[in-house]
């Protein structure tokens, strides 16, 4: 399966396709891809660029949105269940915490935190 991989070539970030089995990468670029931005399929990525502030209602939405952009793993086969929780991030008011769950088809099951700030 090829998939989008982001490697680092002279400390620079760099998008390729390659063979890869990387869950996580398919989830950080899921997440932290914009949703309409990517010319093969306008439809990958997420709407997380559109909470402005962290509060109880943006947060539940944020959670709304990575489930969405996460759907396509259980739908494709790559996963069994996707679980996420977004919470306010205690060390800074405008960062959120996005913690993602994923059984694999196989049940082996990864976790993946990362921070979103919002701006």
């Amino acid at each position: 399966m090829r998939d989008i991989t982001i490697g680092f070539v002279d400390g620079r970030p760099e998008v390729t396709l390659a063979v890869s089995d990387s869950l996580r990468n398919n989830v950080y670029l899921s997440l932290l891809v914009r949703q309409g931005s990517w010319w093969h399929a306008p439809e990958f990525g997420s709407r997380l660029y559109q909470v402005r502030k962290v509060s109880e209602d943006t947060l539940a939405l944020a959670e709304d949105y990575c489930i969405e952009a996460l759907a396509w793993l259980t739908a494709s086969g790559r996963a069994k269940e996707v679980v996420v929780v977004v919470e306010r991030d205690p060390q800074s008011g405008d960062r959120m915490n996005i913690a993602v769950t994923v059984t694999r088809a196989n049940d082996e099951v990864e976790t993946l935190t990362l921070f979103y700030p919002v701006v």
